[in-house]
């Protein structure tokens, strides 16, 4: 800047003033001003060691991202990122839970209660979605401990149906009530 105008060096070393008001463009980056690069690649060689040097792709993207579809990525990104986490707490809080019978002791949906604690049984969707709700009287309160046959082995045949089994082990302590649909028997049999 001399006299307050801005001057720039042509490729001869000459100053050439800017016209009043205009900024002097920013310098090329050495490589691309380098002659012998640009003689043996063109400038796509001279691109390829800039861009190496800066950590840039070396062609461009097919589509370029604005500041809306970056931002819609966060946050499409950040509700996958809360729903994996949600699953992974859950696939964690069954990992650990067990279903088991000792003696008169039964450990089911991480309580821990006697087989005599137990005042009503409900069997009611047992059969069809795997459920059973046990209520339990202990120490003077009264709760509900819901027990998933699926979580807990399943009714698989091939590994001996363990939750079937547990379901039935319970139910040979037990001498409570019991809630259970009634089947009804077929046409045939009801005309006998």
């Amino acid at each position: 800047m001399k006299n307050g105008r801005v001057f720039v060096r042509d490729s001869k070393g000459n100053d050439c003033p800017l016209p009043e008001g205009a900024a002097a463009a920013p310098a090329w980056p050495a490589v691309l001003a380098n002659y012998d690069v640009m003689a043996s690649g063109g400038w796509s060689a001279a691109w390829n060691v800039y861009s190496g040097e800066h950590r840039l792709p070396s062609k461009p993207g097919e589509k370029p991202h604005d500041a809306a579809s970056i931002r819609e990525q966060w946050i499409a990104g950040s509700v996958c990122m809360v729903f994996g986490l949600l699953c992974l707490g859950l696939l964690l809080r069954t990992m650990g839970r067990r279903m088991s019978l000792s003696g008169n002791e039964v450990c089911a949906a991480g309580r821990k209660f006697s087989v005599a604690d137990i005042r009503l049984v409900d069997l009611r969707q047992w059969k069809l979605k795997g459920l059973a709700r046990f209520t339990v009287e202990k120490d003077g309160r009264t709760e509900r401990v819901r027990v998933d046959g699926m979580t807990y082995g399943g009714f698989d045949k091939e590994q001996g149906e363990p939750a079937e089994r547990f379901m039935q082990a319970v139910l040979a302590l037990y001498g409570g009530d019991v809630l259970v649909y009634e089947e009804e028997e077929p046409a045939e049999k009801k005309g006998s």
